[in-house]
């Protein structure tokens, strides 16, 4: 049993990296989203301007 301890460790650092991964692309990607809905909302609004 002691040889499976460090697959354990593995696979739970394995999986930390690439939830905390996900997490930075999803907001990323919101982020994204959020500025190009601004960049839209100011097109309209300058399109209301004029």
């Amino acid at each position: 049993m002691p040889q499976m301890k460090p697959m354990i460790w593995t696979l739970m650092m394995v999986m930390t990296i690439s939830m905390i991964i996900l997490t930075i692309i999803i907001n990323f990607y919101s982020s994204m989203e959020m500025v190009s809905q601004n960049k839209s909302k100011k097109i309209k609004t300058m399109k209301w301007k004029w």
